[in-house]
């Protein structure tokens, strides 16, 4: 999987945060929630945005207001995506985009 840096506004200073330690990223209007493991940031930018920086080969949209990371893929119910303990819905327009997206064994 790809994997890239992003700078992000916090506490006075540009963070660097690798693209690898994104759980998620969620929308609050015109921003963005960005999820790691350490820390939460919000940034200026919409969830469309976001969907355009993120390689497409490790993030997928699968709700109106998530992205999720495809590395932090806990398990998957059918209308439901586990992120660790974070429990994030499937919207329905994304759901079939999203499972195509993954390689499941049956």
């Amino acid at each position: 999987m790809a994997q890239q840096d992003l700078f992000i506004p916090f506490q006075n200073r540009l963070r660097r945060i690798s693209t690898a330690d994104i759980i998620l990223v969620e929308a609050a209007r015109n921003y963005c929630r960005i999820r790691t493991k350490q820390q939460h940031y919000l940034v200026q930018k919409t969830i469309c945005d976001m969907a355009t920086l993120l390689s497409q080969a490790d993030f997928c949209r699968v709700h109106r207001k998530y992205i999720i990371s495809l590395r932090h893929i806990t398990f998957i119910e059918r209308n439901y995506v586990m992120l660790g303990d974070t429990e994030i819905p499937i919207g329905s327009t994304f759901h079939k985009d999203f499972l195509n997206r993954l390689t499941i064994l049956l």
